[in-house]
């Protein structure tokens, strides 16, 4: 296979590479717009490998983003789809969340409301006392979701 030295259009989207960078391209388009203006605060949990984007294209909203450590596979796992629901609560609880909390869909089993601990969406919902919305990784849909709740 060839070496490739740079992922300047992040052509290797599979293995993970370029998808940060995509997620940040499509959010910082024209729908960002529908989101700039609003003050309602809330919060985002991820692993530690996407929080830092997170936190760029966040800082001029009302909104705190949180790196989950994942203390049941081992901190060296910083991906949100191999956090549980476990660790989301016991991190999160009693944190500022503002009004309601976004994590990536893939936190959740596939097509199901369940973390990979067997940990319910309405029993973390319970624990840290907002709504819980899980987004599909897609720039778009978040900022969508985002204007949506918001209003």
């Amino acid at each position: 296979l060839p070496k490739v030295d740079y992922y300047e259009d992040f052509p290797q989207f599979e293995n993970g590479v370029g998808m940060l960078a995509l997620f940040e391209s499509d959010f910082r388009s024209e729908i960002r717009e529908q989101i700039a203006d609003s003050r309602v605060a809330f919060s985002v949990a991820t692993g530690f490998a996407a929080a830092p984007m997170f936190e760029r294209i966040l800082k001029d909203l009302p909104a705190k983003v949180y790196a989950v450590r994942n203390d049941f596979f081992g901190d060296s796992v910083d991906v949100a789809g191999l956090i549980t629901g476990r660790d989301l609560i016991a991190q999160l609880k009693g944190k500022d969340l503002g009004e309601f909390l976004v994590i990536p869909s893939v936190m959740l089993r596939r097509g199901g409301d369940l973390f990979l601990d067997s940990i319910s969406l309405d029993d973390a919902k319970r624990e840290l006392g907002v709504p819980i919305f899980a987004v599909e990784n897609d720039g778009r849909l978040f900022a969508e979701k985002i204007a949506e709740i918001s209003r």
